[in-house]
C-alpha cells in the first residue's frame, strides 16, 4: 500500500473513531436529559396527588408526600410550584397545631406553619391574591401564637402581616377577603391594647372594624357583619373606661343592639346570651353617668335575657354571676 493510501486509512480511522466518541456523548446526554424529563415527570405527578389529598382535607397523608418529593424539588422550575406546596404545608401545619393538646405540640407545628408560609413568599407567585392570603394566614398564626408564648411580639407580627396583606388586596375586586382581613387585623390591635398604648390601639381597631363594615353586607354576610358589631362594641366599652365617657357606652350599646337583630334566640341562643350580658353591663355602667333608675332597669332585663341561655343547670357560674349583679341593681 502507498504511502498516500495508509495516510487516507488513518485519516478515515481517526474520523470514525471521532465519529464514535461524539455519538457516545450524544447519547449519554440524551439519556440524561430523558432521566431528567422522566425524575421531573415523576415529582409533579406526586405533587398533584398530595395536592389532590391536601384538597380532600386528608393532609396528614398529602404532608407525607410533600415531604417524601422534598430532596426532589430542584428538579422543579415552575414558581408556582414551589410556592403552592409551602403554601400548603403551612396551612396544613396550621390546622395540626389547632389539634394538639400540648403546648409545646402546639408551638412547635404553629413555626412551622410560619416558616413555611415564609418560605412560600419567597419563592413569590404572579398573584397578588395569593400573596396577600399567605401574608393573611402568617397574622392568624401569629395570633394562635400570641397565645402561648411572647404575647407582644407575636401579636406586633400578626399586625405587620395582616397590613402587609391589605396592602396587596384590590378591596373592590376581592371584597370580602379584605373585610375579613380588616376585622382581623382590629382584633389584633385590640388585643394588643391590653398590653400597651391602649387608647390608641383600640381606637386603630375600631377604624379596622369599621372599614371591614363597609364591605360586609348584613343581608350577605350577616352572621360576619354582627359578630363585627360586637368586636365595636367591646371595644367601646373599654374606651368608655380608659376616658370616663358616657358617649362612648351608647356607642357600645348601639352596636349590640344592632347585633341582636341577627343573633336573635331561636338561631343563635348563645350569641344572644353573650350580647344580652355585655348590654346589661353597659347599661350598669350608664346607670353611673345618668338616668340610673331607667338604665339599672335596662341592665335588668338585658341580664334576664341572657339567663334563658346560661341556666343554673348548664351554667352555674356564669349564672351566679349574672343573679349576682341583678341582685345589687335591685337592691
Amino acid at each position: 500500500m502507498k504511502e498516500g493510501q495508509k495516510g487516507l486509512v488513518f485519516i478515515g480511522l481517526i474520523c470514525l473513531l471521532i465519529g464514535l466518541i461524539v455519538g457516545i456523548f450524544i447519547n449519554y446526554f440524551l439519556n440524561l436529559n430523558k432521566d431528567k424529563d422522566t425524575s421531573k415527570s415523576i415529582v409533579y405527578s406526586r405533587i398533584n396527588d398530595a395536592d389532590m389529598l391536601f384538597y380532600k382535607n386528608m393532609h396528614t397523608e398529602a404532608l407525607n408526600i410533600y415531604e417524601e418529593i422534598q430532596p426532589l424539588l430542584n428538579e422543579v422550575i415552575d414558581k408556582e410550584y414551589l410556592f403552592n406546596i409551602n403554601k400548603h404545608k403551612g396551612i396544613i401545619y396550621y390546622q395540626m397545631a389547632l389539634n394538639q393538646k400540648g403546648k409545646e405540640n402546639k408551638i412547635d407545628y404553629l413555626k412551622k406553619g410560619i416558616s413555611s408560609f415564609r418560605k412560600a413568599l419567597e419563592y413569590g407567585s404572579d398573584s397578588p391574591l395569593s400573596v396577600a392570603m399567605i401574608y393573611d394566614e402568617i397574622g392568624n398564626v401569629f395570633i394562635g401564637l400570641s397565645e402561648l408564648e411572647d404575647k407582644k411580639d407575636n401579636l406586633k407580627s400578626a399586625i405587620v402581616a395582616y397590613n402587609n396583606s391589605l396592602e396587596l388586596y384590590d378591596k373592590e375586586k376581592y371584597p370580602m377577603v379584605y373585610a375579613e382581613t380588616q376585622s382581623n387585623l382590629g382584633t389584633a390591635l385590640s388585643y394588643i391594647s391590653n398590653i400597651e398604648n391602649r387608647n390608641n390601639n383600640l381606637r386603630s381597631a375600631l377604624s379596622s372594624y369599621a372599614e371591614a363594615l363597609k364591605y360586609f353586607e348584613m343581608s350577605k354576610n350577616s352572621g360576619k357583619y354582627a359578630a363585627v358589631l360586637i368586636n365595636i362594641g367591646n371595644c367601646y366599652i373599654d374606651l368608655s373606661k380608659i376616658e370616663n365617657s358616657d358617649k362612648m357606652l351608647q356607642k357600645a350599646i348601639e352596636a349590640y343592639q344592632k347585633s341582636l337583630l341577627v343573633f336573635t334566640y331561636d338561631d343563635y341562643p348563645s350569641n344572644y346570651a353573650l350580647i344580652n350580658n355585655n348590654l346589661g353591663n353597659a347599661y350598669s355602667y350608664l346607670a353611673s353617668f345618668s338616668d340610673k333608675e331607667t338604665n339599672n332597669a335596662k341592665a335588668v332585663q338585658s341580664y334576664e335575657q341572657a339567663l334563658r341561655f346560661f341556666t343554673y343547670e348548664d351554667y352555674p357560674e356564669v349564672y351566679s354571676k349574672i343573679t349576682t349583679s341583678i341582685d345589687k341593681l335591685t337592691e
